[in-house]
This record gives structure tokens, sequence and C-alpha cells, in this order.
């Protein structure tokens, strides 16, 4: 179960759980490292205030890497919109940033780019839950209807995927779904 305790904090809902993702690992021991705190412990020049994703993930087998940002959300706020205090980027988006704010900064130290290129896939892993849409489906049929909640998928976004440097892929994981490792 990964939480994201700033979003849970800020929502209105009692959810029953604080879980915002979930994750599969059966194939392989993964080690998650919260670089959101760790960075703020080592932040000296509070340079990384807010552009830090949640968690870094590592397989045992080194096949994956991959970067989290968890967030729970309404769907209003995922893409881009305006509101009385103007244009806003959209969580998505500024998920992305900020891991890839956490890619570079891990990168730009040799030995730590020399470990991360070692990978064979890199990923960065927007993982959201929807607080509108909380209720688990309760049999087959609801399950299955649930599909049509889900946002559109944007592998074909070029926006997104140019934003991605080489050898990363965006995935979306929308709660309750799982990432299979």
């Amino acid at each position: 179960m990964l939480s994201d305790e700033t979003s849970c904090n800020a929502c209105d809902r009692s959810c029953k759980d604080k879980e915002v993702a979930k994750m599969d690992a059966t194939a392989s021991r993964v080690y998650s490292i919260d670089i959101e705190n760790l960075l703020m412990r080592y932040n000296r020049s509070r340079r990384f205030n807010t552009v830090k994703c949640d968690y870094l993930h590592i397989d045992e087998g080194m096949c994956q890497i991959v970067f989290n940002e968890l967030t729970c959300t309404k769907l209003k706020y995922i893409e881009p919109y305006d509101n009385t205090s103007g244009h806003h980027e959209g969580k998505r988006i500024h998920a992305i940033k900020q891991m890839l704010k956490v890619a570079e900064l891990l990168t730009s130290v040799p030995t730590i780019k020399n470990y991360i290129v070692q990978f064979g896939q890199k990923t960065v892993l927007f993982s959201w839950r929807n607080p509108e849409v909380d209720e688990p489906a309760t049999n087959a049929a609801e399950e299955s209807m649930m599909v049509f909640d889900e946002p559109s998928k944007i592998a074909a976004n070029t926006t997104l995927t140019s934003m991605l440097p080489d050898g990363f892929i965006f995935v979306q994981q929308l709660y309750p779904k799982r990432f299979a490792f």
C-alpha cells in the first residue's frame, strides 16, 4: 500500500484507508525509497521543496526503476484547467515535471547515472486516486462499467512523451488498479 499524506490531509473526504496506489511485486522483490522525505532531509539549500516525486522503486533484478508520484484528486484537476486564480497545468503534467526533476538530480551524479542506465525499463509512474469514484465495485457488472470512469489513454499524447528523456516511459495508474513489476 502506498499513500500520499499531503493529498490525504488536504482532502475533504474521509476515505476508509489512505491508500493511493497498489503494487504487484510477486515476480521480484521491490525496494521502495521515500524519495520525498529523503530529499527533504538532505536538502540544505531548499532548492527541491516543490519539485520532488514521492517514491523511487527498484526491483531486485535491476530490470525496472520507477519514479512514482502519488495523488488523490478529482478528475477535473488532472488535465490543465482554469479557475479564478488563473491557468493551471494540471496535476499530471506537474507530476511528470516532479519525477523528471528527481531523475535529473540523481543523474547529475555520475555514479548514480551509471546505476540508472543499467535498468532495462525506466518508468515515470503517475498513480492517482479519484475521491469522487472511491467506492469499489460490488459485482462484476459494476466492475466492467468502471472502465468508463478511467481517463483516456495518453500513450499517443506527444506533449507528454516528448517531455521524457530517452529510455523513459510514462505510465498512469488509476486506483484501485495495480502496477505490476
